[in-house]
């Protein structure tokens, strides 16, 4: 949910785009490619659901310009929600931050600072999780294809 994260990976990459390198390097996210890859071929799958603002940060244009279309093409699917186009969300969860599920059966709450850096991850008590899949079933149904957001945004 956050508009930026500060990620080491990306410190470098980032630098390329905003100085106008219109295509990210043939390896760039490789390893998080082949994870996807190997999930899909297991029968797993990826998903995600992004909350933006309608001004979109440097920082985002980035991760949908160089990051998304190459998971999209390893099986992701990814989705976006216009934060100022929806009510808040009626689904209650303890603690609203951006977090992942496994299987539907654990939860993680991901941990970041003011700047997006990484502070940490806990995995909840089992009793949340199905809050928290309560959640992503609203976010889903809320939710907008990647490219169709896009166009909302004219990207």
């Amino acid at each position: 949910m956050l508009s930026v994260f500060n990620v080491p990976d990306e410190v470098e990459p980032l630098k390329s785009f905003l100085a106008g390198q219109s295509e990210p390097p043939a390896d760039y996210n490789k390893e998080w490619r082949e994870i996807q890859s190997n999930a899909k071929a297991a029968g797993k799958e990826f998903s995600r659901v992004r909350v933006i603002d309608g001004l979109l940060s440097n920082y985002l244009k980035f991760e949908i310009s160089w990051a998304y279309p190459g998971n999209v093409a390893a099986g992701e699917d990814i989705r976006f929600i216009i934060r100022d186009e929806i009510q808040p969300f009626a689904t209650p969860v303890p603690i609203l931050k951006d977090y992942w599920l496994f299987d539907e059966s654990a939860c993680f709450l991901m941990d970041y600072d003011y700047r997006g850096t990484f502070l940490g991850v806990a995995k909840l008590p089992e009793e949340f999780t199905k809050h928290y899949v309560d959640l992503m079933n609203e976010t889903k149904q809320l939710s907008i294809p990647m490219n169709d957001a896009l166009k909302k945004l004219g990207m």
